[in-house]
């Protein structure tokens, strides 16, 4: 019974990462179409140099630098770990950060050892 547990939870979890996956990939396709798009039009058609062809490049190559900030903004709400704050970490706010500390001391053996802090 116990492993049902387990592996439902494993599948869970699957679930949401390939999800999370799907999200990703698509917003990297929904911001780079446009330059892409605008890349093969160029070979193509000829696009002549007008206002409108300046501004529809400046969006689509703005569009690939956003894709970088969206990731983030994925990843923390679709994690189900979301803060009352999206600018602010989850980590920060949840119980087991709160009473326990790693702390990066180097043991004899080469490993590193977890410190329960006194609350």
């Amino acid at each position: 019974m116990n492993m049902n547990a387990s592996t439902e939870g494993q599948l869970r979890s699957r679930r949401k990462a390939a999800k999370m996956l799907v999200c990703v990939v698509v917003m990297f396709a929904i911001c780079f179409l446009p330059v892409h798009l605008l890349s093969v039009l160029r070979l193509t058609v000829k696009l002549t140099n007008s206002e409108l062809n300046q501004a529809f490049s400046l969006i689509s190559h703005w569009l690939c630098y956003a894709n970088s900030a969206v990731n983030p903004i994925i990843y923390n709400f679709m994690s189900g770990k979301s803060s009352a704050c999206p600018l602010i970490p989850s980590h920060v706010f949840s119980h087991r950060t709160k009473r326990f500390a790693i702390v990066k001391r180097l043991v004899k053996d080469g490993g590193f050892k977890v410190f329960k802090l006194k609350a």
